[in-house]
């Protein structure tokens, strides 16, 4: 946010969207009814139209950090759609486990990165993660709402192969952050 009485910035107000429609898409998307699923696609993918906005935006300003706020309510949505998923048994326990583990160890590595005075800024890997989970989250829930025939659904292979591909990039961002960061902290 910045000083008292200045307008939310874009980071601020797309992480208090992400929050909010956290909280909303755990009930409806626990709720499996068609209604619920169908209003859950529209909100997943209208963040997912913001973050596309956000980062044309940001790529077109100066280089910047959008704090902590931006990042963290990425991190928040993510574990509550993922939580959801587990809960309706569309996701396996160890794929919330891996996406758990980097959302809550990138953090510090950023955090360890700064106390040398720089920056771990997201790298490709967060990238294509975010893209991955946003193909692999939206393509289950509409599995999910549409009946799609055998195999299609959201427990199918189709749906499993979607999630196996956005933690793998989870997993790649990780190994990549740990990498960055200890080649920032060795110099």
């Amino acid at each position: 946010m910045g000083r008292q009485g200045a307008r939310p910035d874009a980071p601020a107000l797309l992480a208090g969207a992400r929050l909010l429609a956290g909280l909303f898409l755990v009930v409806a998307l626990t709720s499996r009814q068609a209604s619920s699923l169908a209003a859950a696609l529209f909100v997943m993918a209208a963040l997912e139209g913001l973050t596309l906005l956000h980062w044309s935006l940001a790529r077109q300003g100066p280089p910047g950090n959008d704090g902590l706020a931006e990042p963290l309510s990425g991190s928040i949505y993510r574990l509550t759609v993922s939580a959801a998923f587990l809960a309706n048994g569309w996701l396996p326990a160890w794929m919330l486990i891996v996406i758990f583990a980097r959302d809550l160890v990138v953090p510090y590595l950023r955090a360890a990165v700064r106390q040398r005075s720089q920056d771990l800024t997201a790298g490709l890997g967060d990238r294509l993660a975010a893209v991955a989970h946003a193909v692999a989250q939206l393509g289950v829930v509409a599995m999910a709402f549409e009946d799609w025939g055998p195999g299609l659904g959201p427990q199918g292979p189709l749906a499993f192969t979607l999630l196996v591909v956005a933690v793998a990039f989870s997993a790649w961002s990780l190994v990549e952050h740990f990498a960055r960061s200890a080649q920032m902290l060795k110099s």
